[in-house]
């Protein structure tokens, strides 16, 4: 299956594409500091998700290693979030889709490990 029909992929992509304007609404300090950690982290996560894909031998490994980004994309934008640095407006769009990749990445790997 090509990786950019995977829903983890699709669902990444449209987190990268709510979480990328809101990053623009923080101070340049907080953009720089906190703004950029997460964009990596998600691009992180959508490079794992098309390893994972492509190299079925070392799958497991690159879902471990998406989980772990993924966590810290959450924490961040957790933080983020609570913390005022990102508009309380943006919320709902990204964690609709955080939840969703969640779930994905979760079904995936037992889905591997079966």
């Amino acid at each position: 299956m090509q990786t950019s029909k995977l829903g983890i992929y699709v669902d990444l992509m449209h987190l990268l594409e709510k979480y990328y304007p809101a990053m623009f609404q923080m101070n340049k300090k907080d953009r720089v500091i906190l703004g950029d950690k997460i964009l990596d982290a998600i691009l992180d996560c959508i490079g794992h998700t098309a390893m994972a894909n492509s190299c079925p031998d070392e799958r497991i490994m690159h879902i471990n290693a998406m989980i772990g980004r993924f966590e810290h994309v959450k924490a961040l934008l957790r933080f983020g979030i609570d913390s005022g640095i990102l508009q309380e407006r943006f919320r709902l769009p990204m964690f609709e889709y955080v939840a969703r990749i969640d779930d994905g990445i979760v079904r995936w790997r037992t889905y591997t490990l079966s």
